[in-house]
This record gives C-alpha cells, structure tokens and sequence, in this order.
C-alpha cells in the first residue's frame, strides 16, 4: 500500500488530474492508514519498500519529515517547503491523539481538511510581519498503527468524524495468513518456472524433429 502512495505523490508532483465534469479537478490525494497487529513488521516492510524504490533510475519523491513531535507552528513550513509531497508516519495513532487533545497541535487537522479540499492554508507567528500562505498544499500520506492501540488512541466519536472520514483503511492480514499466501505464491512461482521449462523443451525437440524430416538439398 505504501508503494501506491508513493505512487501517487509522484503522479501530483507530476502535474496529472482528472477534470470531472460537475466536480471541477481531482488529484490522487491519496490518504491511507493501515493497522496491524503488533510485532507483525510493519516498520520493517516500510523500509524494505524504500529500500527497493531507492534503487530506481527515476526522480525520488518529495517526501515530508514526519510530524509527530513537532507543534502546528512547525508544521505548516514543512508542506511550503515541499509541496505536493508524500508523508509517511509510523504511530499515527498517537499523532491524531495529539492533534484532537493538545492545543498546539489542534490547528493540523483543520489545515490538513483544507489541503484535502484543494484550499490554501495560511499561518503567522507574532513575530513574523508575513503570513506563511501556500495556495496548493497537496500531499499524500500513509500511516501505520497497531491494531491493538488505535481504538484507545481515537474512539469511536473521532472515526465519525470529517477529518477521519477522509482517509481510507486497510487491516494488514494476520502472520500466519502472510506466510501461507507467500508460501502458496512461491509454489506457483515454481510450478509456473517448471512449465516453461517444459514448454522451452518441447519447442526445441520439436525443432530437431522438423530439422531431421527436413531433406537436404
């Protein structure tokens, strides 16, 4: 799920939508969590799928630092920074707790429903005589919980929300159902490898027969 993400983020930084009749221009903001259960690799198969699109020819994508720790302030520069990037954050759980229960980091959540309506968001500290503005503060994002904390992290009011409303979720599949479908993917790997193997002989005997029928001139 992470690579479609990415995939996406790529498409947006590469200027693609779709113009919809009556809806006006839609990019693939893809927003996504995923939960698993705890200790079932998620942080691991994150990495791994950095690690293999790392090794690409083509551009890198944006990428945002993920936002856990730091408060609205510090936020919004990120997007300004780098615009139509992708975010990936491990924990997210605990994040959008914050975001729903401490005052410096509430102004998140309404900044990211306007970034997901395609509508500028705009910050000044007391200090600044400049408001911060970004007109297209598009981005993607995939987060990852463990399935045992995220109904202590969000209840049941905060899933009913708009903001939550937004993202899709998928579950991950438990261990032991991983390892049968990666076991039983292997054995058709094998079994598709033998059968071309096979085939590959076949045409070649066939080809020594037809050469031996054939008479020399």
């Amino acid at each position: 799920m992470k690579l479609i993400v990415i995939a996406a983020s790529r498409l947006i930084q590469r200027g693609v939508y779709l113009d919809a009749e009556g809806v006006g221009r839609i990019l693939p903001t893809l927003w996504l969590v995923g939960r698993a259960g705890s200790g079932s690799s998620k942080t691991l198969a994150s990495e791994e799928v950095d690690r293999i699109v790392s090794l690409g020819v083509t551009e890198q994508v944006n990428r945002l630092a993920t936002s856990c720790g730091c408060t609205d302030a510090q936020w919004i520069g990120k997007p300004s920074e780098n615009r139509c990037a992708f975010r990936f954050q491990d924990e997210v759980g605990r994040c959008f707790n914050a975001m729903q229960t401490q005052t410096n980091y509430r102004r998140k959540k309404d900044w990211c429903l306007a970034a997901f309506s395609h509508k500028p968001i705009a910050n000044r500290l007391k200090s600044e005589k400049v408001k911060l503005s970004i007109e297209q503060p598009h981005f993607t994002i995939h987060g990852l919980s463990i399935d045992e904390t995220w109904r202590l992290e969000v209840d049941l009011t905060s899933m009913l929300d708009g903001f939550f409303q937004r993202f899709s979720y998928y579950l991950a599949a438990p261990v032991l159902t991983r390892i049968y479908l990666i076991i039983s993917f292997i054995l058709k790997a094998r079994r598709l490898i033998v059968a071309v193997r096979d085939c590959q002989k076949f045409g070649m005997l066939s080809a020594r027969k037809m050469a031996q029928t054939v008479p020399t001139p």
